[in-house]
């Protein structure tokens, strides 16, 4: 019986021929074309013959040249099988089916088939991106995208609800203040997405300080002392700082109750999504009918790589940005958000060649940036900042004289983003006005998060997006940021850490917002990290999607929405 692999050769084989066709081929040019040897392709022909893909016709005598006949063309079963394997998460193996030209017919036809086929039972959410997702793993990731999905896949003790700006209930339904800490009260009858139960044991494991791991999140672990379990369903935690920021520590991915499973990658969560499939093509998440929330009302999410060849994405796409959205023709809302955050550069201050320790050389530096020419070309993207928050006024670095002038070609680094590429050419450019030279080095992302991908270069680029909770995202900033930390020499870092305790110390949170404020202040004043522009969030959402509220991030959250057909 001939198998996939028949079919894949037959196919590739014969590309140009018609159903029905018939042609006289020598056994010979087959061996060529398919890289058997004679006798395999012997009986690959007689697998073929059998199934009644081809006829083959041997003639009698020397000179005699077979005829084969195409009885079926293989491609649309090919493509039929592979659908099967899309429905079934097997995204790498459907598109392995098929030849390379083949695929984006078959993502064109997966898309439009889920658009149609029991659309009012099955809600898919389609979304094209335009780069492969990345780390899903809680402890370690750090792209606002991976974070988004994160933020679906799992649950932590607590939550903060963006709509009333406070902390709510999630794992844990009720907490305590101690002494030296928090006692924590967890809900019953929660299961990871494996089935097993969620216990106070969980918490502690999950609450576990990571070993020999040197990443920047694993800072917010040195503030927990210990964590005790009292019961299958109490745990306490005892810190070695006492702060109510401690609470809203806990909302962060890193301390997402997880659970490792052999059969998954990455730690299984407990959330409103578990993750059916991640690939360099396809991520999709699926509800999970056990979560103890509220189920979303979506089944699936599902995220296609579309680099190079775009299907008909107004047809078949509910969110794109409006980069990849121009000229479409399907009903799309515009919806646009200014971010709390900036781009921001960090100039290398343990670096000696280019004389970054000086604050005077900074302040140089920073005041040789003319802000106003790339608003000229950008108003709709970028718009000027002095700190994280829009609305807020930050200390301003105009242009000033240094004695000193070590540097003459600088290296600046960041990583691959159009808003980056657009920004380093700007920054460029006013160096080159000053008769500084540079060199610009792009990193997938991946790689740019690599220490050591980062710290030999002088000026690094990046981009800070806050969440809802802006308590948290100062402080998250402030400790565990290793693009500026890495660049801070020891007095410095410790200085900014020492400013932060101080701020976090406040009982009442709005006087905790208020200092943390200020040790924005006094760091941009001091350099250790120079706001440039904030960005301007620019999506396509199809009207088909109801409750289409862009979150802090730039994205809908998956389960709130529904589709409407």
């Amino acid at each position: 019986m001939a198998n996939e692999r028949d079919l894949k050769l037959l196919a590739k084989v014969t590309p140009d021929w018609r159903q029905g066709e018939s042609r006289q081929t020598p056994l010979d040019q087959w061996v060529k074309a398919t890289g058997l040897t004679r006798r395999s392709v012997q009986y690959w022909l007689q697998r073929l013959e059998k199934d009644k893909w081809i006829k083959w016709q041997s003639r009698r005598g020397r000179g005699h040249i077979p005829d084969f006949t195409l009885l079926k063309k293989p491609d649309e079963w090919l493509q039929d099988q592979a659908l099967n394997l899309m429905e079934l998460g097997e995204s790498r193996e459907a598109l392995n089916l098929v030849s390379s030209d083949q695929r984006s017919t078959l993502l064109e036809r997966y898309l439009n088939r889920g658009l149609t086929d029991n659309q009012d039972l099955v809600q898919v959410l389609y979304i094209p991106f335009y780069r492969a997702i990345h780390d899903l793993n809680p402890r370690t990731a750090t792209r606002r995208t991976e974070g988004h999905i994160l933020d679906h896949l799992h649950r932590g003790l607590l939550a903060f609800d963006p709509d009333t700006q406070k902390l709510v209930p999630s794992i844990a339904h009720h907490w305590q203040t101690k002494p030296n800490g928090y006692r924590f009260f967890l809900r019953k009858n929660i299961f990871f997405h494996n089935g097993e139960q969620l216990t106070a044991a969980c918490v502690k494991e999950a609450f576990r300080a990571p070993s020999h791991s040197n990443h920047a999140n694993d800072i917010h672990f040195n503030i927990i002392k210990s964590v005790s379990v009292i019961n299958d369903w109490t745990v306490d935690i005892l810190l070695k700082w006492h702060s109510p920021i401690f609470l809203h520590i806990l909302t962060l991915s890193v301390f997402a109750i997880t659970k490792k499973d052999e059969k998954h990658h990455y730690p299984i969560g407990c959330g409103p999504f578990k993750l059916l499939e991640q690939t360099p093509e396809r991520t999709v998440l699926q509800s999970f009918d056990l979560f103890f929330g509220y189920r979303p009302y979506l089944d699936r999410v599902e995220f296609w790589t579309l680099k190079n060849s775009r299907v008909h994405l107004d047809i078949n796409a509910h969110i794109i940005s409006a980069r990849d959205g121009k000229g479409l023709s399907g009903d799309y809302k515009n919806v646009r958000k200014l971010e709390v955050g900036a781009h921001y550069l960090v100039f290398n201050q343990k670096k000696r060649k280019s004389g970054f320790s000086q604050l005077s050389v900074r302040q140089y530096l920073a005041g040789m940036l003319d802000k106003s020419k790339l608003l000229s070309g950008y108003k709709e993207k970028f718009v000027e900042a002095s700190c994280f928050e829009p609305q807020r006024q930050g200390p301003a670095h105009a242009a000033t004289t240094s004695k000193h002038r070590p540097f003459t070609n600088l290296s600046i680094v960041t990583y691959k983003l159009n808003s980056n590429l657009e920004l380093a050419s700007w920054i460029q450019e006013c160096l080159s006005q000053h008769n500084i030279q540079s060199k610009l080095t792009i990193l997938n992302y991946p790689e740019f998060c690599q220490r050591e991908n980062r710290i030999k270069h002088d000026i690094v680029l990046a981009g800070e997006v806050f969440d809802e909770d802006k308590l948290l995202s100062y402080f998250d900033f402030f400790m565990a940021n290793s693009v500026v930390t890495d660049f801070l020499p020891k007095p410095a870092r410790q200085q900014l850490e020492g400013w932060v305790r101080k701020a976090t110390v406040a009982v009442e949170e709005a006087e905790m917002m208020d200092k943390l404020r200020n040790v924005e202040v006094q760091a941009i004043k001091n350099l250790f990290w120079l706001p440039l522009f904030h960005h301007r969030q620019h999506m396509l959402v199809s009207s088909k999607i109801k409750d289409n509220e862009i979150n802090a991030f730039g994205w809908l959250n998956f389960d709130r929405i529904w589709l409407e057909h």
